[in-house]
Formats: C-alpha cells, structure tokens, sequence
C-alpha cells in the first residue's frame, strides 16, 4: 500500500501530487516521550494514537535528523562488494534518528500551492500595465474573499401546520402504548366508524374482538386477542394464524401501538371468510 503523509496540508504520497523519489515516509516513534514531541509540533492532541500504516514524510524534518550512512560489518558482504579490499562499503539506507522530531512545516509538500497561486494571480492583476482601470478593479473583487449570503428565515406556511397539526391530532388519538389506552380509544373509534358483525369482550387478562356469524346458532368466526402486554394474537375458526400472515399490519415481533392497526387486523380477519 503507497505510504501517505498524515501531516495537515501536506500532499506526499498522494496520487494529486507528484512526490520526489527522494522522499522516505516514517512511522511514529514508540518512545512515549518523543512522541508526545512529535504530536506538540504537529498540533495533535495528546490523546492521538497514530494507526500502523501512519507515516510522516522526510520533507518534515531536517537533514541533521537522518543517518544517511553507516559501514557494513558483515565481512563476506564486504569481500564480495569491494572485491576483497578491507575498504569499508556505503550503505545506502537513510534511517531516522530514535530522538528526531518533525519541526519543518511551511511549504512542503505542496499545503501551500492553493494560496501561493491566488496571490500571484491578484498581484499580476494589480500590477499589470496592459489592461484598464475597470478591468483592474474587477479582477481585484473576484480576488477579495466573498462574504457568505445571509440566510433566510423559512415564514411559517399557514396551511401546512395546519394539515401537520390535524396529522398530529389524529395520531394522538390513534397511537397506544399500554392496554387502558387500547380499550378506551378503541371504544372511542368504534362509535364513528368500524367494520360490522364485530362484539368485543374485555377479561382481566385480554382484550377481544370477535366476528359474529347470526346463524343459527350464532358463533364466532374469527377473532382478534390483544393481551394485556399489548402482544396480538389472530384466530380462524379454532385455528391460530401464523404472524407472518397479518406482519404487514403489525409487524412480527412488534407489539401493538395504534387503533389503526386493530381496524386493519378487524378488515384482513373479515375480508377472509
């Protein structure tokens, strides 16, 4: 994986730049102590761990902070590169030194070129003699910085919080989240509009709605049980149905929350006879 220089503003390592070969990447160090250094001069909070691939590029530092040579004392490797002269051989391997800290962050790495680009643009404008005091002074402003519009308050729109209060009324009315709200709004909603052929039976432990057949005799069809921990259960005949078979109107594993939801269990029950 190409190393990336972690430094603010700086581009080495990335495919928008063109980053010398001379350049090395470094990883942080594992003293706790030049660390710390390293994260002050960067601007980095104290608390910032540094990942495995995080690098720091050679631009950063100084020349001084590198061993740029040492001598190999592996004598057979020496023989066969100096030809058997007891010359010592130059490595050429650039390591960092264990106490070297990042100090160099101007322009490096290209964080600069934006600004340094815009300048050399406004003061060519300003300085040159071919073109006219008007067209001076127009590219002069496009060089200013531009002040961000104001935005504008959104003026209440009458209609629509009317339409979202009646929206919000009728959820009110519709939504439940315990067993005392279930029954006395479904009371409530029954007296305007609910499917026919239903009788209701409230016992100490559930609520239930029952389709009646007239008969003769009179019998129960279908039937809708809401417990008292609001958890639904629908019958055919003797017959428990799957949740699966009604989860589009109360989803599985979901327990009741609106009278919509019961109405809509009372039409799917009546709609299968």
């Amino acid at each position: 994986m190409p190393c990336k220089c972690t430094v603010a503003g700086c581009k080495s390592g990335y495919d928008s730049h063109v980053t010398p070969a001379s350049v090395s990447f470094h990883k942080f160090p594992t003293d706790q102590g030049v660390l710390a250094q390293w994260l002050q001069q960067m601007s980095r909070e104290p608390t910032y761990q540094p990942g495995k691939q995080t690098r720091v590029c050679s631009l950063h530092f100084l020349e001084s902070d590198f061993v740029t040579e040492s001598q190999d004392t592996n004598a057979r490797r020496k023989r066969k590169k100096s030809g058997y002269t007891h010359e010592p051989v130059i490595l050429s391997n650039r390591r960092l030194k264990r106490e070297a800290v990042p100090t160099q962050f101007g322009d490096v790495g290209g964080a600069k070129a934006s600004q340094a680009k815009l300048k050399s643009k406004c003061k060519s404008t300003s300085t040159s003699p071919t073109k006219s005091n008007s067209t001076i002074k127009k590219s002069a402003k496009k060089c200013k910085k531009v002040k961000p519009l104001p935005l504008r308050r959104r003026q209440p729109n009458a209609i629509t919080e009317s339409v979202f209060q009646e929206h919000m009324e009728l959820f009110n009315a519709s939504s439940i989240d315990k067993f005392g709200d279930l029954v006395q709004k479904f009371e409530d909603r029954r007296k305007s509009s609910k499917p026919a052929g239903f009788a209701t039976l409230l016992t100490d432990s559930s609520f239930n709605i029952m389709q009646i057949s007239v008969g003769p005799p009179p019998s129960v069809q279908n039937s809708i049980v809401v417990s008292r921990q609001l958890e639904v259960t629908v019958y055919r005949g003797p017959e428990r149905l799957l949740p699966s078979e009604y989860q589009h109107i109360v989803p599985a594993d979901e327990l009741l929350n609106s009278v919509e939801q019961l109405n809509g269990l009372m039409t799917f029950v009546k709609s299968h006879d």
